[in-house]
């Protein structure tokens, strides 16, 4: 299989590794792979990718949770379910973006 062949088609799915960040800012890396996590153990920034792809980036909240800020999202005025700092809480945001467009959905998992 190419990863940038066109018209492929795949039989029987693929095994993913998640990626973790450190705790703090990050800056997503759709590259990273399709499923990426964070331990949200204080106030930190997800700031938009530079290239097209998409990814879901799980955050789980610590003890010390706290607030998540976005800086270059393009995103309107319902981005889905509320981001809580509630030690144990768990959160989905599915992230896609291209040609300089980024967005997000979050999905609260409690």
């Amino acid at each position: 299989m190419l990863l940038n062949a066109t018209g492929q088609n795949l039989n029987g799915g693929e095994f993913s590794t998640p990626f973790r960040y450190a705790t703090g800012n990050i800056t997503v890396d759709f590259a990273l792979g399709p499923i990426q996590y964070i331990y949200n153990n204080g106030a930190f920034t997800i700031t938009a990718p530079a290239q097209a792809g998409s990814c879901i980036l799980n955050i789980f909240n610590l003890a010390s949770a706290g607030a998540v800020a976005f800086s270059g999202w393009t995103v309107g005025s319902n981005t889905g379910e509320a981001l809580t700092t509630t030690n144990g809480s768990k959160f989905s945001l599915m992230m896609w973006g291209v040609t300089g467009t980024y967005s997000y959905s979050i999905k609260a998992l409690q």
